[in-house]
């Protein structure tokens, strides 16, 4: 297998560990309203560490880098509040279901969630189809770190349309479908982007998908856990979320 083979291949496996995370959700059957709650609160933990310690402090080291400090600061702050919102126009696409139905705010979540997810995953496949053309050992490294954080992506995607649906087959697919956006990226990059790829594109797109990510953890995610538990509010399921998510960024 030549190099962009591996690159691909690479990709594909790390996008491909979201259904690891819908499986595991399909396989445990439909989810209790507890379940769910630490499952949302959970993932909202990971998408807000991702956004705060990796994307935007990316972003902005590579615009502090070309533009000074305070200049690149606000270019980085700039992109990220883009993702906030966009994301915010995005979900007015998707109509408030009424309050007496729950299934209708499940599978509600489930697309928006699913939304965050992959356009995460798109720059994500870039990032680790690059990385591996340019050392596999580095790129091996980078999908395995994403491979991990999809995981718990998997899951926040597949919870909420298994809940709302209650078909196993469309939970694992739309955890699938959700992940493919990785490959897709790394595909992408090879057929299209790689000529007009730079430093400062790839650090517009991570603090955009930041703030994307934010505005789903807040503004979905935390919210929806808390009015499953009777509005009572619980740190356990971000703080486990972020701390799963430091150690695995800091594994390897």
């Amino acid at each position: 297998m030549g190099e962009i083979g591996t690159a691909l291949l690479l990709t594909l496996a790390a996008g491909l560990s979201t259904a690891v995370g819908a499986l595991w959700v399909v396989l445990r059957g439909t989810p209790t309203n507890r379940w769910l709650a630490a499952a949302y609160g959970f993932s909202a933990g990971v998408m807000l560490y991702i956004s705060f310690a990796e994307l935007l402090v990316a972003a902005q080291g590579t615009f502090v880098e070309t533009h000074g400090e305070r200049y690149g600061s606000l270019i980085a702050a700039s992109f990220f509040l883009a993702g906030i919102i966009g994301m915010g126009c995005f979900e007015r696409v998707f109509p408030e279901p009424e309050v007496d139905d729950p299934k209708g705010r499940d599978r509600r979540i489930g697309w928006l969630t699913a939304a965050a997810v992959m356009l995460h995953n798109f720059p994500e496949g870039i990032a680790t189809f690059t990385s591996s053309l340019g050392d596999v050992h580095v790129g091996m490294a980078v999908a395995l770190a994403i491979a991990v954080h999809n995981i718990p992506e998997g899951i926040a995607v597949a919870a909420p349309v298994h809940r709302a649906t209650g078909s196993r087959r469309i939970a694992l697919a739309w955890g699938l479908m959700s992940g493919l956006a990785e490959p897709i990226g790394g595909l992408a990059a090879y057929l299209f982007l790689r000529p007009w790829m730079s430093e400062p594109v790839i650090a517009g797109v991570d603090a955009v998908v930041g703030g994307i990510m934010v505005y789903v953890s807040i503004h979905v995610l935390m919210p929806q856990a808390d009015r499953l538990r009777d509005g009572r509010t619980s740190f356990v399921g971000p703080a486990a979320g972020m701390a799963a998510m430091a150690l695995s960024l800091a594994w390897v």
